[in-house]
């Protein structure tokens, strides 16, 4: 007769061993993780949690889920593989604290599972007696991420809103331990690492999306809702679109089907070139050509090209080879901040004088080479210049539409601006020389005079539809005079 100890003994021994089951076939299969601490997930979840990708892409609606299905990854590698880093970044601390938290709350529903004890739990950090360890960060400074190596995993969360630099600053941490980065958020425009990786054509990102269509939790009515009061932003926050940030665009007027060419104008005319640098180390060194032709009021940008790290030597040696295709006049240069020593040594040691580049009223000059664009007056070969016209597609205003905003690069767009700025000068007509003798305005005199019955002769032939030859319009083109 089993006794009532013996009983409960084996009772013990069999959940011991149904509790060891569950917990084999958890860490085997991270969905099988995911139902067991209560989650039952969608599709797409299943497509992540089983990944093994060591860089993955969540483009994902509001409320699909996707902070839940990072909080399961975490957990899961935390758990079942001792000595795991993962670290938890957020635009805020406060979202890297609520990430965590949800990482908690799934720590208390470990019921039948066998899993390492937690030593340490608070705001910042849960660690297990295995060594493993999620840590949570801001990603408001990159300065607040560095320090830590050897991460096994990093989630981004709201990737969207997460700047290049903290980008930058996390990436090295992922050499050494092979380990995985997975970023997830919603469309927040055209705009950062995020939307650069989202629509790159390689095959290094495994990308996922999940709109509202791939959420069954989500309810008709509320999208229907929904669809009324966000308008426009409905597409990206639902659809998972990467919208042009409405109104915020720093070159609306720039078109490529209008202001791109295939190649500069041939023929006989003379040119004039000049050269436009804007300087940068870190952030990249941009050079573009600009030229235009005599009688015609267009500047071309008939070349461009940046590069980080370049030094005087390698600035040099480039602005000689773009002399040789395109012999310069001067060189126009931002020579502010980072910029005058460079120029300077440019000077002392190649004879590269650079002018400093008009840099006042940065945006009303926009306003200006705008409107080159919509009259057709500043055009772009396209072949020489492929980064700048991405650039001028996608560039947009910062909130006080000051200067671009942060997470873009506008150094080709600057060093454009700027040679075009100068070129403007070169192309202004000369001022009419001042009268100064009797001869001088009795020469004037006839000039308005013929000049004035040429465009009524004119005009009458378009009336009447006769046009003639005559003497009047010999005399002025005898004269040199324009009609």
């Amino acid at each position: 007769m089993t006794t009532p100890a013996a009983l409960r003994k084996q009772i013990a021994g069999l959940s011991q061993v149904a509790s060891a089951q569950k917990t084999i076939r958890a860490k085997a299969d991270p969905v099988a993780f995911a139902k067991a601490v209560g989650i039952e997930p969608d599709g797409w979840q299943i497509r992540v949690l089983r990944s093994t990708s060591k860089r993955l892409l969540l483009n994902c609606c509001r409320q699909s889920g996707k902070s839940t299905t990072s909080a399961v990854r975490s957990l899961w590698r935390a758990l079942f593989f001792s000595r795991s880093l993962v670290l938890i970044i957020s635009p805020t601390q406060r979202q890297s604290f609520e990430l965590l938290r949800k990482v908690q709350q799934l720590v208390q529903r470990l019921d039948g599972l066998m899993s390492p004890p937690v030593e340490k739990n608070n705001s910042s950090e849960l660690e297990f007696a295995n060594g493993s360890r999620i840590v949570s960060l801001p990603g408001e400074n990159e300065h607040t991420i560095r320090g830590y190596s050897a991460a096994t995993e990093i989630i981004v969360d709201e990737a969207g809103d997460v700047q290049d630099d903290i980008f930058d600053a996390i990436l090295p941490m992922l050499t050494i331990s092979r380990g995985s980065l997975l970023c997830a958020g919603t469309p927040k425009g055209q705009r950062g690492k995020f939307w650069q990786w989202w629509t790159g054509q390689d095959d290094y990102y495994e990308r996922t999306e999940a709109t509202w269509r791939d959420c069954p939790r989500i309810d008709r009515k509320d999208i229907d809702r929904a669809r009324l009061e966000l308008g426009e932003k409905f597409a990206q926050e639902y659809e998972c679109q990467f919208l042009r940030l409405s109104g915020g665009v720093i070159y609306p007027a720039f078109s490529v089907n209008e202001n791109v060419i295939a190649a500069s104008p041939v023929g006989r005319d003379v040119w004039t070139y000049l050269l436009a640098i804007d300087f940068g180390y870190v952030d990249a060194t941009a050079f573009a050509i600009l030229g235009w032709r005599a009688n015609e009021r267009i500047v071309y940008c008939l070349h461009s090209y940046q590069k980080s790290g370049m030094l005087v030597d390698d600035i040099a040696e480039y602005a000689k080879n773009l002399s040789a295709r395109w012999p310069f006049r001067t060189i126009i240069g931002d020579i502010g901040g980072y910029g005058k020593g460079p120029a300077m040594e440019l000077g002392a040691r190649y004879g590269l004088h650079i002018e400093p580049a008009p840099k006042t009223d940065k945006a009303g000059w926009i306003s200006i080479v705008n409107a080159a664009f919509a009259r057709k007056e500043f055009l772009i070969v396209g072949a020489e210049n492929v980064e700048l016209v991405d650039e001028l597609v996608k560039l947009p205003w910062n909130a006080t539409r000051t200067d671009s905003m942060a997470g873009y690069t506008d150094h080709l767009s600057d060093a454009a601006s700027y040679g075009f700025r100068v070129a403007l000068a070169y192309l202004e007509p000369d001022a009419p020389k001042p009268i100064t003798t009797e001869a001088d305005r009795i020469r004037e005199e006839m000039r308005v005079y013929w000049q004035g019955l040429a465009e009524k002769q004119q005009a009458e032939e378009q009336f009447t539809g006769a046009p003639e030859q005559n003497a009047v319009a010999d005399y002025l083109t005898a004269l040199g005079v324009e009609q």
